[in-house]
């Protein structure tokens, strides 16, 4: 259960300058906290200073690399995409271990980044090749890394390409992906997991894109009520949610619903 968002604040302010103490593991788990609870730009700030304090101990190889994907994740959560693809092209040029798990990571946040950036065949090649040393290193130990981190990286990357793969008119292959992801979720994580719900409301995208607007329609319905326990209704993925379904509401012809939650939403947006 998340908790209350001044605690977190906290958190945050005693790990800084301690990230080294710490671990990555313990900067990551401290930002999706303030990440479940809105905090976007907290936990970019939070990951930033726990890299300044990494790079001034003169920390280098996996433990940095990880705590710079996860600033790296959260500016594409923020839209900053341009700046997560030059963080993440920096960390991919130097030399290392290219099939370490914060490669890999980067690898396929990278294409995320090309793929939202419209560099469709950039991004193509880049989710093919995390993909590949994905299924390599899925097995290897990673101390500070995230519980399940393979899992989550898979869940996560494969709902992000079905994104790509609507845009180029790719939608047997976006139902595809964005399945994959789900099963695996369903299969590794907890149905309330944010993963797991990412997941379910990528097959709800693509179920939209391929005119299943139905199916479409019930599944985010179920997304939301679990975002809404959850997340509350204050929380970005949460609004996102509702903004799905009320455009699904509309592709169905239900444009009084439609309206309504549109209304509703932007209230508290």
């Amino acid at each position: 259960q998340l908790e209350p968002a001044e605690v977190l604040d906290q958190v945050a302010e005693h790990g800084v300058g301690q990230a080294v103490l710490v671990g990555p593991l313990r900067v990551a788990k401290d930002a999706v906290q303030l990440v479940g609870v809105g905090g976007l730009d907290r936990a970019l700030t939070y990951y930033t200073a726990a890299r300044t304090d990494f790079l001034e101990a003169g920390v280098s190889g996996l433990e940095l690399e990880l705590v710079t994907v996860g600033a790296a994740r959260v500016l594409l959560d923020s839209g900053r995409v341009r700046e997560a693809r030059q963080q993440l092209d920096e960390l991919l040029a130097n030399s290392g271990d290219q099939a370490s798990p914060a490669r890999v990571m980067a690898r396929l946040h990278l294409a995320v980044a090309l793929a939202t950036l419209g560099e469709n065949a950039a991004a193509n090649e880049d989710f093919s090749r995390g993909f590949d040393a994905l299924s390599r290193s899925a097995a290897t130990p990673c101390e500070p890394c995230m519980p399940q981190w393979a899992v989550r990286l898979e869940v996560w990357a494969r709902a992000r390409q079905s994104v790509l793969q609507i845009d180029i008119g790719e939608l047997e292959a976006a139902l595809l992906s964005a399945n994959q992801a789900m099963a695996l979720a369903h299969n590794a994580l907890r149905a309330d997991d944010p993963d797991t719900q990412v997941a379910v409301v990528h097959v709800s995208m693509a179920q939209q894109a391929s005119g299943r607007n139905k199916e479409a329609i019930a599944l985010l319905q179920e997304a939301l009520a679990e975002r809404r326990k959850v997340l509350k209704d204050n929380h970005w993925q949460t609004i996102a949610t509702a903004d799905n379904l009320a455009f699904a509401l509309g592709g169905d012809g239900q444009f009084e619903p439609a309206e309504a939650m549109y209304r509703h939403w932007l209230l508290i947006a």
